[in-house]
């Protein structure tokens, strides 16, 4: 399936067949400039070496990013409704932020099988991404009322 009657010119043609490393034209293109064949190449070249994944690993553990989110959500606040580009018109609270995450959450907590473990269901990981220390405020206070549920993550620009 690999073998293709269309050969790129070089080290990889053997006796007039591609060999079986070497991708059809159909998907590298008849002159090896497809998009496929260039992300392929650069995977390989810029895949993390030991010292990065060291420093990841330490990054994650400080910051404690081991747990991947469950919900997220982005509060942005700023400029969105003075930007005539910005198309966004609604006016949303924080609270109808946090009420949508608490949906969220609560309908992953029925998905899960508490009947047969109570602790089976961990709390969900909530990340709130937001530029206003409004939104800040009111996500804390609202993480720390609903404890037993989730454990909120916070970013903040300000």
């Amino acid at each position: 399936p690999l073998l293709s009657r269309e050969c790129a010119p070089g080290p990889m043609r053997e006796r007039d067949r591609c060999t079986a490393l070497e991708p059809p034209a159909s998907l590298r293109g008849p002159t090896w400039e497809s998009a496929w064949w260039l992300a392929l190449v650069q995977a390989y070249m810029l895949r993390p070496n030991a010292r990065l994944r060291g420093v990841v690993e330490r990054v994650r553990t400080a910051l404690d990013l081991w747990q991947p989110a469950d919900v997220a959500v982005h509060i942005r606040r700023g400029d969105k409704m003075t930007d005539p580009r910005a198309f966004q018109r609604a006016n949303l609270a924080v609270n109808d932020f946090l009420n949508a995450a608490l949906t969220a959450v609560k309908a992953r907590r029925v998905q899960c099988d508490c009947k047969r473990s109570a602790h089976s269901c961990r709390p969900a990981v909530v990340f709130v991404a937001t530029d206003s220390r409004e939104a800040a405020e009111a996500t804390v206070a609202w993480g720390e009322r609903h404890a037993s549920l989730l454990s909120v993550r916070l970013q903040t620009a300000t």
